[in-house]
């Protein structure tokens, strides 16, 4: 059986995050929290744009600001943050190590970085270089990696 979980993300002014502040962009988030199977999506709305999602999606704006995704966050359990690894704290995990079958709630960052010091498994993708994917497109390659592992788990 299929594990729910939500994701939550930040949209942003375009010069925080170029792939952010458009009617596209938020497109790219709702595909991107499909592809995983996911059943929610929690949003800090940086910007002044009246977000909503097309399709059956459980969608709020739980606030504008770190200090409102951190309230947010005091009551949940089995929380993963992803981050650059090289900003990530020490016990951080790579992806490959994510069992996705213990997630309920998937935290892509601020364009910058996501907040630090919260109370939560934080996450790194392997990547080459020094390159740092933006949160969108890091979401949509953990989100195919977790409906590849749901999809062994119900075999």
């Amino acid at each position: 059986m299929k594990k729910p979980a939500g994701v939550v993300f930040w949209f942003q002014q375009e010069d925080t995050d170029v792939f952010s502040s458009r009617p596209i962009d938020l497109d790219a988030w709702r595909y991107a929290i499909k592809a995983g199977g996911c059943d929610k999506a929690r949003c800090i709305n940086e910007t002044e744009e009246d977000l909503k999602f097309d399709g059956a999606f459980d969608f709020e704006i739980i606030g504008s600001s770190e200090v409102d995704f951190k309230n947010w966050l005091t009551d949940k359990e089995n929380v993963v943050v992803f981050q650059c690894e090289w900003s990530c704290p020490e016990d951080a995990i790579s992806l490959r190590e994510l069992d996705h079958t213990k997630v309920d709630w998937y935290v892509f960052g601020h364009g910058a970085n996501a907040p630090f010091n919260l109370d939560a498994q934080y996450v790194y993708m392997p990547i080459a270089d020094q390159a740092g994917l933006h949160p969108v497109h890091a979401a949509s390659a953990v989100m195919l990696r977790r409906w590849e592992e749901l999809l062994e788990v119900d075999k």
